[in-house]
C-alpha cells in the first residue's frame, strides 16, 4: 500500500486476518471465525445490493442496500449454503432508493452465502488489537445484553410480582407487545423467537458438577 494514503475502513475477509496476524502470527481462517462467532470480539458485516427481505415482526416486504451487522454471523459460516441473516438497520419500502426510508429495522434476508460480500471494519479491529486484553485473544469481551432482552426481563419480573397468570409463552409475548407496540424487536414473532433461543439455551447447559469447584462461564 501507497504510503501516506488512507486505508480502506472496509476490509475482506483475508485483509481482516493478515490484520489480525500483525498480533498474533499464523492466526488462521478458523481462528478469524471463532472470534467473531464465539467470543463475540467484533462484527460481521455484509454489503448488499438492493435486495428484497422481510421485518421479522410482522413479515412486510422491504428493501436493504447498503453494509448491515450481521447478527447471526455462525449461521454466516457453519451449515447449508443457505443461509438468513438476520440484521439491523436502514431498509426501504421499495426497491428504489428514492422510496420512504424505515429507519433502525429489524429484519431477515434469505441468499445463498457464496453470494455474499462478507466485511470486516479496520476501526473496530484495531481498537482490538489496542486493548490491554489484545495480547490474549482468548478473552472474550463482555457485550451488555440488547435493550430489548432487558425490557423483556423486566417485564417478566413484573408478571411475577404482579401474580399474573400466563400460561403460555405466546400470552407472555403478546403482554409484551401490548406495552411496546412501538419498539422494534418486541413484536410477537422476535419474543416467540428470543423465548425458544432461551429454552434452547437453558437445555444445553452443562450438568451440576459434584462437589465444590469453579463456576462454569457460559460465553
Amino acid at each position: 500500500m501507497i504510503r501516506g494514503l488512507p486505508q480502506p475502513e472496509w476490509l475482506s475477509t483475508d485483509q481482516a486476518l493478515k490484520l489480525l496476524q500483525t498480533l498474533e502470527a499464523g492466526l488462521t481462517i478458523a481462528d478469524l471465525v471463532s472470534y467473531c462467532t464465539e467470543l463475540k470480539l467484533f462484527v460481521v458485516y455484509v454489503r448488499l445490493r438492493m435486495v428484497q427481505g422481510i421485518i421479522s415482526d410482522d413479515q412486510t416486504e422491504v428493501y436493504g442496500l447498503g453494509t448491515y451487522a450481521v447478527s447471526n454471523p455462525e449461521d454466516l459460516f457453519y451449515g447449508s449454503n443457505s443461509v438468513t441473516l438476520h440484521m439491523h438497520g436502514d431498509v426501504f419500502d421499495a426497491p428504489d432508493p428514492q422510496a420512504l426510508k424505515l429507519r433502525n429495522v429489524d429484519w431477515e434476508y434469505t441468499t445463498q452465502k457464496d453470494k455474499l460480500r462478507i466485511l470486516f471494519k479496520r476501526s473496530e479491529l484495531v481498537q482490538l488489537l489496542s486493548t490491554p486484553s489484545a495480547a490474549d485473544l482468548s478473552v472474550p469481551v463482555m457485550a451488555p445484553p440488547p435493550a430489548t432482552h432487558l425490557i423483556v426481563i423486566s417485564k417478566l419480573l413484573e408478571l411475577l410480582r404482579a401474580g399474573a397468570r400466563l400460561h403460555t409463552q405466546t400470552d407472555i409475548a403478546k403482554a409484551v407487545e401490548e406495552e411496546f407496540p412501538h419498539i422494534q424487536g418486541l413484536g410477537e414473532t422476535s419474543l416467540r423467537t428470543l423465548f425458544a433461543a432461551a429454552n434452547e439455551a437453558r437445555k444445553n447447559v452443562p450438568a451440576r458438577p459434584t462437589g465444590a469447584g469453579p463456576k462454569i462461564r457460559l460465553d
